[in-house]
């Protein structure tokens, strides 16, 4: 999972296939955060701090 320095960028990650079983019965018990579901596997954080301005949110209006 990415972490750009500043926080955690729990939408940048790469899975195993094995995964796929874990988030549906995460899902199927109600939850719905990837956030969340994360929180219940053994991740490993990797440092892009260095490209932080890649994940900027786009969905955020900019000053014009």
């Amino acid at each position: 999972v990415v972490h750009d320095g500043y926080r955690l960028q729990p939408l940048v990650m790469l899975l195993r296939k094995s995964h796929i079983e874990s988030i549906e019965e995460y899902l199927d018990s109600g939850h719905s955060t990837v956030r969340g579901w994360l929180e219940t596997l053994d991740t490993v954080t990797v440092d892009f701090s260095d490209q932080a301005e890649a994940f900027t949110n786009i969905n955020r209006l900019t000053g014009t």
